[in-house]
């Protein structure tokens, strides 16, 4: 019976984040793809396929808590620019995951939420993961 991957770690600079369940998605980086028809007359139609290596990057996004020392995170790691290191690593009984983002970047200007259940969602967006 598959068990579904829900307890995934996330560590940034090699320093394990606290985030908020439920909140981590990532992205393999392997760009959009196209399939498009040409036509090769009388009928016929010949398969293109395309990728779109504009595209072709990583992503990774998450939440942490609303605390002063999130806050200060979140700023030291924009401050950092594309210099993170993003690894998420999550198991179970059926195998691992793991994905490391080089050249990281928080690439979204995150909203502070202070309230009881504040957060703060990050957008990263990187090399494709390794």
């Amino acid at each position: 019976m598959p068990i579904q991957l829900s307890n995934a770690a996330v560590l940034v600079n090699d320093e394990v984040v606290t985030i908020v369940p439920n909140s981590l998605k990532f992205n393999e980086g392997q760009g959009e793809k196209q399939v498009r028809a040409g036509s090769t007359g009388g009928g016929g139609v010949e398969q293109i396929f395309s990728e779109n290596v504009e595209d072709a990057l990583g992503k990774v996004s998450f939440s942490i808590h609303t605390t002063p020392a999130n806050v200060e995170l979140q700023r030291k790691w924009q401050a950092n620019k594309n210099r993170n290191v993003v690894t998420i690593a999550g198991s179970t009984d059926e195998g691992e995951v793991t994905r490391t983002y080089t050249q990281a970047a928080v690439v979204n200007d995150p909203d502070v939420e202070v309230a009881s259940e504040g957060v703060i969602a990050l957008e990263w967006m990187a090399n494709a993961p390794v």
